[in-house]
């Protein structure tokens, strides 16, 4: 995602996406050296055959939401996997398609657009799927921020966030209202500030103690999410609440599959 950043703003030489795997012997669809638009994978690469599946288990279907597991087939697929029929079975369909895993959807201009991994993938309350690494990466635009981590709930309508704040960058962005929490904290420094500076102020308050400010949450949430919506996230897919975590992560798993440390 920073090398796609830098080449949107012309400071680094041609990228391309490209989207393969083992299975399938590499290369399945690549875009142009001069698309510089993210979030897709660009067209088949010629040889190949691509469909999209339903995922009942999840509520998937593709004549519903217009997107579906990958399934791909190509004289390059693998035969199987060494020894493992039980898993090549999983993998490897009567036809022949390798089912990837990844969920995807086709664009407009014949584009495949890679989801996320159907196990990361989380629905909520009004029936919206919600990518999160493809959230993750686009709130990571953000300079307040170092890491995210985001989360949903099939009975919540809303997406939630941990992140660990960019200290250094938030304490120059944030320098009225840090001050401000400086003056009225409950804190063994309280009694110290109300002779100091704001410069003075600003070193005196903790990084821990700026994590359980929600004037400092909310000046957060705010920019990251007027990024994401100038990097084209929808509505629902924007976080309703942040909460900073000094320390970023111990152990967060998603589905028993993704963790952050």
């Amino acid at each position: 995602m920073s090398i796609r950043n830098k080449q949107e703003n012309g400071r680094t030489e041609t990228v391309s996406e490209v989207y393969g795997s083992t299975e399938t012997l590499g290369l399945v669809c690549s875009t142009m050296f001069e698309d510089v638009d993210a979030y897709h994978v660009g067209a088949i690469s010629p040889g190949v055959q691509i469909k999209l599946i339903d995922v009942p288990e999840m509520g998937i279907f593709v004549s519903k939401d217009q997107m579906g597991e990958i399934c791909i087939r190509s004289k390059s697929n693998m035969l199987g996997y060494y020894k493992n029929q039980e898993k090549t079975e999983e993998v490897l369909d009567s036809e022949g398609f390798v089912h990837t895993g990844d969920v995807g959807v086709w664009l407009k201009n014949g584009a495949l657009k890679i989801v996320d991994r159907t196990k990361n993938l989380f629905k909520l309350s009004q029936g919206e799927y919600v990518a999160p690494e493809k959230v993750e990466q686009t709130y990571l635009f953000c300079n307040l921020i170092q890491y995210v981590y985001v989360e949903g709930h099939s009975l919540k309508p809303y997406a939630v966030a941990v992140v660990k704040p960019n200290f250094r960058r938030l304490r120059k962005e944030a320098v009225d209202i840090i001050s401000k929490l400086a003056k009225t904290i409950s804190s063994p420094i309280e009694k110290k500030c109300e002779n100091m500076k704001d410069g003075e102020l600003l070193e005196e308050i903790t990084d821990a103690e700026l994590c359980t400010s929600k004037e400092i949450r909310e000046f957060i949430l705010e920019r990251m999410n007027s990024i994401a919506r100038e990097k084209g996230l929808k509505g629902f897919e924007l976080v309703s609440l942040v909460y900073n975590n000094r320390f970023f992560f111990l152990k967060f798993y998603r589905h028993g599959q993704r963790k952050c440390c």
